[in-house]
């Protein structure tokens, strides 16, 4: 934008300009330094290479990162220009200057506005233009130029090689996205072959007839997919603050007190029906609430193809969402975190339309391709379910974040607008915790981190043997790979050996010991002679029998001592992680050749809850208390009555957890003069295992064995804080 000195308070004339580029792009200020060069000299610009002049000026750009050019910049004569990118019907995908190219060349090369714009004609004429101007993604356009100096400004438009230009000595003028100048009198200079190319193309009739916008513009400048997900999510009437909306005249609506507005826009849809027969129309749906919260994904549909499974089955993740909560449902789990991104939406919705328009826009790029009807359905389909994907895993980022937020500020919402909702979620019977974790959860103030051993779950290595230690040791790693210096251990059964080791390899970061059910001898000839019995009864079939899955829940009173969705999930987790020998064998001979530590338990000088089930057949009670007494900073030893093996799978083992775990560790901690409360960043760790999370963790490919992987449903966790800066080691994380 320019403001000439006719309209200026001090007769000075104004230059001002915005570089819109991606969020992650910096912009660099960079100064260039007047030169001589030699004649015949050669210049590299962003895409060719182009003949040198003899000198050129000092200069200061504004450039996008790796840019040879620049957005915007000023030179050593006061001269000035920007540029914008153009969106036309021409092409621009062969490599030539870009016009960021061009700015740098003019400051450069010129002293004044006019001499600016022959430049920009002549380097046109002489190598056009082009190329991809992008950052992360493809990025082409043409370019208008706003050139000023302390007399006279100069516009130009460009398509290609073909040009217009005004100069401008009064008022304020803008440039933009889209071409402004009209008819042949509304500016003063065009190239030769500009109205030519247009008659040609039947753009026009004739030089009277021509209008540059209007034969010129590119569809770009036209109504596309995103302005349709933008208009419905349009926030006209409570822009800031959508809750508070007393009326329906929001498009996107967010439910409210009233009293009026009692709805809410509970799902979104926008289809593209092409005008190729040779296309296939693009059905963009949110398939949940809030499209200003909600992501469109893509579905195909024609009467030679169907979708893929999950969309066209009538099961419950889609097609039948209860009236009441159901965790199994995409509307519903969305709802869970759109309702709690409600709470704290001034504070989260900018870094969210980043992330979601940056993810749509690859979607709708992606799509375009696949619309084809040369295109297989199969291929489209996988597209689709990638694209769920990709949604749930940054919703569950979303959702993170909000959970972070409710230990740091009070929710955005009033009295009435939480009232409001509290109503709603009761009669959508919403577990109270998913909506308000700080005050319900019992453990939210700790970061959870469980770890799965060699070969199981999410970390690599199935068939390789593995020991307690090598177990041990590469979780210590892997805390260390987080950056967690000082942490709880909690060790159930065979996590409670991978615990005590911890400790025995670095006391000084292990806070504290919480040991379920566990043990410190070696394993008996008679109970290794059980186990081979038992290995073969499992192994005896590709996947293991009723018969032998029964015979594994013995350790915890058989199949009726735990609630069936327990059982259920517990058998499903078996089969998946030691179905065959080489799931079983590893973990089997890991148990069965663990080596005696009781005579290195005074070593051990952290301070140990020690819980034990009087009715645990595996490792006796008795035997617990003999070998937990000589532990140095024994905090307690409980017997728990009627207590299993697997304590935290059945009651009372689960409520006595619950209610000296937490005790254990504010009184250690107060006695060491410590904290464990979840700094802001790593508080979502308890989100994500708070709804079964997955946490994949990169290989460390220099050790014998694989860093391993934190999943849930394991027998080994931690309790920590940490530094919310080292999240970054993590490679993935997702949510179920």
């Amino acid at each position: 934008m320019v403001a000439m000195d006719d309209v200026t308070d001090d007769g000075s004339i104004i230059f001002g300009k915005n570089s819109d580029r991606q969020t992650n792009e910096p912009l660099s200020i960079r100064y260039i330094p007047s030169a001589i060069y030699p004649s015949n000299s050669k210049i590299r610009t962003t895409y060719i290479e182009i003949d040198q002049v003899e000198k050129t000026h000092s200069c200061i750009l504004f450039s996008p990162t790796n840019i040879y050019g620049a957005e915007m910049g000023f030179n050593s004569h006061g001269l000035v220009i920007g540029n914008e990118a153009l969106f036309t019907k021409i092409p621009c995908y062969s490599e030539g200057l870009t016009g960021m190219d061009l700015v740098r060349l003019v400051l450069e090369r010129c002293s004044s506005s006019r001499e600016g714009k022959e430049t920009i004609i002549d380097l046109l004429n002489k190598y056009g233009q082009g190329g991809n101007c992008g950052f992360t993604s493809p990025f082409y356009y043409h370019s208008s130029f706003l050139i000023v100096d302390s007399n006279e400004c100069w516009i130009i438009e460009t398509v290609g090689k073909e040009y217009a230009a005004k100069r401008i000595t009064k008022g304020i003028h803008t440039i933009s996205n889209r071409i402004s100048f009209g008819k042949v009198n509304t500016f003063d200079e065009y190239s030769k072959n500009l109205i030519e190319q247009a008659i040609l193309n039947g753009w026009c009739n004739s030089i009277e007839d021509f209008h540059f916008e209007k034969c010129y513009s590119g569809k770009s400048c036209q109504f596309n997919v995103m302005d349709m997900f933008n208009v419905l999510r349009d926030h006209q009437q409570s822009k800031d603050f959508p809750e508070n909306g007393l009326t329906n005249v929001d498009i996107c609506m967010h439910g409210a007190f009233g009293p009026i507005r009692f709805n809410q826009t509970t799902g979104s849809l926008v289809s593209v029906i092409p005008k190729s027969k040779n296309q296939l129309p693009i059905h963009y749906a949110t398939c949940t609430s809030l499209p200003c919260l909600s992501i469109f994904k893509p579905i195909w549909l024609d009467s030679s193809s169907i979708p893929p499974t999950f969309i066209s089955s009538r099961d419950n993740f889609l097609s039948n969402a209860s009236i009441t909560y159901s965790s199994n449902n995409i509307w519903w789990k969305s709802e869970i975190v759109n309702r709690n991104i409600m709470k704290y939406y001034q504070k989260l919705i900018q870094q969210i339309q980043i992330e979601r328009n940056l993810l749509e826009n690859q979607f709708i790029y992606k799509s375009n391709k696949l619309s084809s009807r040369y295109i297989s359905e199969e291929q489209r389909n996988h597209f689709t379910i990638f694209a769920f994907d990709q949604v749930d895993q940054l919703i569950n980022k979303w959702f993170s974040r909000a959970y972070s937020l409710s230990f740091e500020m009070k929710s955005e919402l009033s009295f009435f607008q939480e009232l409001t909702w509290e109503g709603w979620r009761k009669s959508a019977k919403i577990p109270k915790q998913l909506l308000n974790y700080a005050k319900d959860v019992r453990y939210s103030p700790y970061n959870l981190i469980s770890i799965d051993s060699h070969g199981h779950g999410e970390t690599t290595g199935r068939g390789e043997d593995f020991t307690f230690w090598d177990t041990a040791s590469d979780s210590l790693q892997l805390l260390t790979k987080l950056g967690l210096n000082q942490f709880y251990v909690l060790g159930t059964t065979q996590g409670g050996c991978i615990a005590l080791r911890m400790a025995l390899l670095e006391p000084q970061r292990v806070k504290g010991l919480i040991l379920l059910g566990t043990t410190v001898y070696s394993a008996t000839e008679q109970t290794k002679a059980n186990a081979r019995k038992s290995r073969d009864k499992w192994c005896e079939a590709k996947i293991p029998s009723d018969e032998a899955i029964v015979a594994r829940t013995a350790s915890f009173g058989g199949p009726t001592r735990v609630d069936e969705k327990v059982y259920e999930k517990l058998k499903e987790m078996w089969i998946k992680r030691y179905a065959g020998p080489e799931g079983y064998d590893p973990a089997l001979n890991c148990l069965l050749n663990r080596d005696a530590i009781d005579d290195k338990l005074g070593q051990i000088n952290v301070p140990a809850l020690v819980l034990h089930g009087a009715d645990d057949r595996v490792f006796p009670a008795q035997d617990a208390k003999e070998w937990s007494s000589k532990l140095p900073k024994l905090w307690k030893f409980e017997i728990i009555e009627r207590g299993v093996h697997h304590l935290s799978l059945t009651e009372p083992g689960d409520e006595v957890a619950a209610q000296l775990i937490p005790q254990f560790i504010t009184e250690t901690l107060k006695s060491s003069a410590g904290s464990l409360l979840a700094p802001k960043f790593y508080r979502d760790r308890l989100a994500e295992c708070f709804k079964s999370s997955i946490w994949r963790i990169a290989p460390n490919r220099n050790n014998k064995h694989p860093v391993p992987s934190p999943t849930l449903l394991t027998e080994i966790c931690v309790l920590t804080a940490t530094d919310k800066n080292k999240r970054e080691n993590s490679s993935k994380t997702h949510l179920k």
